[in-house]
């Protein structure tokens, strides 16, 4: 008799803990939005080679470079900013982005 009222009371505590998902919950709670462990490994390699890329370049190169792409300056601010003309800067950024291609084109799997 106590094993079958112990059974019972373990049954419902379970019943009251345990709601199974409707058809349309699963599929929208069991999703993933973060990238797999492979992708975010893969993107982190990725940083690392164009980091290093951009160590390699000169000094005025790598400083067009990063406030440009990083710092998203236009030309003009980057010309002021530098103390530098214009075409300086675009020269600059043009030789600087195809000094890291070329680094980069090397450095691929």
């Amino acid at each position: 008799m106590n094993l079958s009222i112990d059974r019972w009371r373990r049954n419902r505590r379970r019943a009251q803990t345990f709601t199974p998902l409707t058809e349309s919950d699963h599929a929208a709670s069991l999703a993933d939005d973060a990238p797999a462990p492979d992708r975010r490994v893969e993107g982190r390699e990725t940083g690392e080679r164009v980091a290093a890329a951009l160590r390699g370049l000169p000094e005025r190169q790598r400083a067009v470079v990063v406030l440009r792409h990083y710092q998203d300056m236009s030309l003009e601010e980057i010309a002021q900013a530098l103390g530098m003309s214009l075409g300086t800067v675009k020269s600059s950024l043009h030789r600087g982005l195809a000094r890291m291609r070329a680094g980069l084109a090397g450095a691929r799997p």
